[in-house]
């Protein structure tokens, strides 16, 4: 009887022990939130050589929308504007001016 009520005693030790451990193990498994600093030191930020946006837009009174594409270089700062309408890409007349926000 002595035996058996100490090894209850050392089970249930265990199991209490084993939780403990393991809810100390998912608090500290649960990642900071990213702050802009960690962006920018990880390179997310970062501008390579070229770089692309895209957008896609619906023009008054037409019910398809139209695809818009930009790729700019940015040691040049050439850049081609892109638009896809009716299952065609097509080069615009305009492009931005070589530096912008200058």
């Amino acid at each position: 009887m002595k035996n058996k009520f100490l090894q209850i005693s050392i089970g249930v030790s265990m199991m209490l022990l084993s939780a403990g451990f393991l809810v100390h193990s998912i608090g500290s498994a649960n990642a900071a939130l990213p702050t802009p600093e960690k962006f920018i030191d990880q390179g997310a930020a970062h501008a390579g050589r070229y770089m692309m946006d895209y957008g896609i837009t619906q023009a008054h009174g037409q019910t398809d929308p139209f695809y818009e594409t930009l790729i700019w270089d940015t040691q040049t700062g050439k850049s081609a504007m892109y638009i896809f309408a009716n299952g065609v890409w097509t080069l615009e007349k305009y492009q931005l001016p070589a530096q912008p926000l200058h």
